[in-house]
């Protein structure tokens, strides 16, 4: 199974889920996630393409997608390479918010594997430990400040 999500701009905090099987391609499936109110999509080298597909042509996101390591190795003008390699940079780091509530859910929740027959019930045991993970990252919001009395 494979958990997509979408990450608040200024927040880390999880506003949708989404679960497809495994065999299903991450370029195949983008018009499906796709809600109409995204300014912008960031996603990894597995998105390539998605100008070339015909499903997402009247879609107005901008794709924000990941080179891959080889093609940018490839570049031989080395101001080229290295401007790729910091907007790779830069991509990574916006990148790096979304896979957050991932390392959460893994590291604080133990949840490393699926645990049950069938995508209903891995579903709904994902959705509840990303909300979970919201509370999570949001619990220092919820404590009193050190020194005040409650």
């Amino acid at each position: 199974m494979k958990a997509y999500i979408d990450v608040g701009e200024f927040s880390s905090q999880v506003h949708h889920v989404k679960c497809a099987a495994t065999n299903v391609g991450d370029v195949t499936a983008t018009h499906e996630r796709l809600r109409g109110k995204e300014d912008y999509v960031q996603g990894h080298s597995g998105y390539t393409d998605t100008d070339a597909r015909v499903e997402l042509r009247g879609c107005k996101a901008t794709f924000l997608i990941a080179e891959k390591r080889g093609k940018v190795k490839a570049i031989k003008n080395t101001r080229d390479r290295l401007q790729h390699e910091r907007w790779g940079v830069c991509k990574a780091t916006v990148h790096a918010k979304v896979e957050h509530p991932f390392l959460v859910i893994k590291r604080q929740f133990g949840y490393a594997k699926v645990r049950y027959y069938g995508l209903a019930k891995n579903r709904l045991q994902v959705l509840t430990l990303f909300a979970l993970c919201n509370l999570w990252t949001a619990r220092w919001q919820f404590l009193p400040a050190q020194g005040e009395s409650v």
